[in-house]
């Protein structure tokens, strides 16, 4: 009985995990990355983390702002 379940649990990983890659436009993955940063930003109490990925979001905006205006 264990083996037919970790065959299934592999299985279903799997199918998640092709999942998410046919939904990862950069896009998606951007969203993704900001809100596991905001969720781990909101369990702290320093506002370190906060100004940092502030930082971040600035740096990012502004390099896919250029990318955009290039093409």
């Amino acid at each position: 009985m264990p083996a037919i379940l970790s065959v299934l649990g592999k299985a279903i990983v799997a199918f998640f995990i092709k999942l998410i890659m046919s939904l990862a436009t950069e896009k998606f993955i951007a969203w993704l990355f900001f809100y596991i940063g905001e969720q781990i930003v909101k369990s702290t109490k320093t506002d370190q983390d906060d100004l940092f990925l502030v930082k971040i979001k600035e740096a990012y905006n502004g390099s896919s702002s250029s990318k955009d205006s290039v093409g």
